[in-house]
């Protein structure tokens, strides 16, 4: 990986250079010693099948040298992650359901967001790719799809789709009890996030003209109005 630290599981593959397999093997905690090769020639060492959430590598072209040293190549897989975050403040939201899909609408993986970066499984790298949300979190609008390319970089990938929130106004009328008529005068209105009323959001004054007080710009959830003037 690209800490250095040697992955078990992988299906690897050396071919030379009219695409014959010379050997195949799975990964393990120590360097494999390939047999089968010649000094000067060139083969290609290919990563038939990655493990876990781990992208799979672009192929490696290696000359056989002739010194007398030994050779070492090393293949090196990247991880992919994504996060799913609120566009106004940037905290990661849970219950995003998304999808990554290839360029022919096949679904390589798919999840429910929550609070840690996922890493998605079954890329390769230097291919394209959809990131799409099929629902989103409550209190939140779909945003749009990305598409995105796996680079061939090695070093771990970062893609953040952001979503914005719902918000709605709610308007407050001031009315007389018994003749149910608006009451045109000052007065002034506080919302809170607790019923007891402890811990204020804003306070609105009244549009005396019409005898209103409007709280904009609010997100999906419980809150509690209080006459305080």
């Amino acid at each position: 990986d690209i800490s250095g630290k040697e992955i078990d599981g992988a299906k690897l593959q050396v071919l030379d250079a009219d695409g014959n397999l010379i050997e195949e093997w799975i990964s393990g905690k120590e360097p494999h010693k390939v047999t089968g090769l010649e000094e000067n020639k060139t083969y290609r060492l290919h990563e038939e099948l990655a493990v876990g959430n781990y992208v799979k590598a672009s192929d490696i072209e290696f000359k056989v040298t002739t010194d007398k040293d030994t050779q070492k190549i090393v293949m090196i897989d990247k991880l992919v992650e994504i996060t799913k975050t609120d566009l106004t403040n940037g905290n990661e939201l849970e219950g995003a359901e998304l999808e990554v899909i290839d360029k022919d609408g096949n679904t390589i993986d798919k999840w429910i967001s929550n609070k840690e970066p996922h890493p998605v499984k079954g890329l390769e790298e230097g291919k394209s790719y959809i990131l799409r949300e099929t629902t989103a979190p409550y209190g939140y609008e779909i945003t749009e799809e990305i598409e995105f390319i796996v680079t061939e970089d090695k070093e771990t990938q970062k893609i953040e789709m952001k979503d914005m929130p719902i918000l709605k106004n709610i308007k407050i009328v001031k009315i007389d009890s018994e003749t149910k008529e608006t009451i045109k005068d000052k007065f002034i209105f506080a919302i809170y996030e607790d019923p007891e009323c402890t811990m204020l959001i804003k306070e609105v004054k009244s549009n005396k003209e019409d005898g209103t007080a409007l709280f904009e710009e609010l997100r999906y959830g419980t809150y509690y109005i209080k006459e305080i003037k």
